[in-house]
């Protein structure tokens, strides 16, 4: 568990410095509001490209995703303590949210995750496998 709240630590900062380098439009300049504020399901894949076998869950009024890792679901806050509020996605909840959550742009999802791989991979030598999304 202390492995993935650093893993988010460093995801957090790492969008904070990608944000003030490209300043792409319509984000947030945090990663706190940006991340539970449209953009959730982004945060969970970046997630999911270090902890492969996470799945991705989704609040049960669908306002909100995260990734359940080892029983436990965590997002951009860290881990959460209301997990009786979420369930797996299904394929309607992935339609919903293709339909209604914010995606970066392709030169920023791309900037973003690259930089956040060299960044975790550099300060955690226990993330071994990468997982292309």
């Amino acid at each position: 568990m202390e492995e993935i709240l650093e893993v988010i630590k460093i995801i957090n900062n790492t969008y904070e410095k990608c944000f003030n380098e490209y300043e792409p439009a319509h984000l947030y300049r945090d990663a706190i509001t940006t991340f539970t504020n449209g953009y959730c399901y982004e945060y969970s894949l970046i997630l999911k490209r270090f902890y492969y076998d996470g799945i991705i869950v989704l609040q049960n009024d669908k306002m909100h995703s995260a990734i359940m890792i080892n029983n436990k679901i965590y997002d951009v806050n860290g881990i959460r303590k209301d997990t009786y509020n979420f369930h797996v996605a299904t394929g309607s909840d992935f339609e919903y949210i293709f339909k209604y959550y914010g995606f970066f742009s392709t030169g920023f999802k791309d900037y973003l995750n690259k930089r956040v791989v060299k960044e975790v991979l550099n300060q955690k030598s226990y993330v071994k496998k990468l997982v292309k999304i």
